[in-house]
């Protein structure tokens, strides 16, 4: 996110108002001067899904949160990274992916 790290979509618009493209809301439609694009983000997740793939083990964890969490959902749907904001990004839950599936845990009781 480079600078934009921490901000929220309406601060970021505030910043940057020329790099918003869509409302907020719809999609993560702002990428900071020196952030990482939305394409290279899911290229790099996409390794890290393969890699964790191939690690030689029963289960595998991978922790991330907001933007990545998204992206990583989508992909491993085989959703495109664009299609991952259609997805929530919950500070208080765990995804387990397992077989094609994405199932929400939560963490409150």
């Amino acid at each position: 996110m480079g600078s934009a790290e921490g901000m929220r979509q309406a601060e970021m618009e505030k910043r940057w108002p020329t790099s918003c493209t869509e409302p907020a809301g719809e999609s993560i439609s702002l990428q900071s001067p020196d952030g990482e694009s939305l394409e290279v983000l899911a290229k790099r997740l996409d390794r890290v899904l393969l890699r964790v793939a191939d690690y030689p083990a029963i289960s595998r964890i991978v922790v991330s949160h907001g933007v990545a969490g998204r992206v990583l959902r989508a992909l491993y749907l085989g959703l495109g990274s664009v299609e991952a904001f259609r997805f929530d990004a919950p500070q208080d839950v765990l995804f387990r992916l397992n077989r094609g599936e994405i199932t929400r845990i939560s963490l409150r009781s």
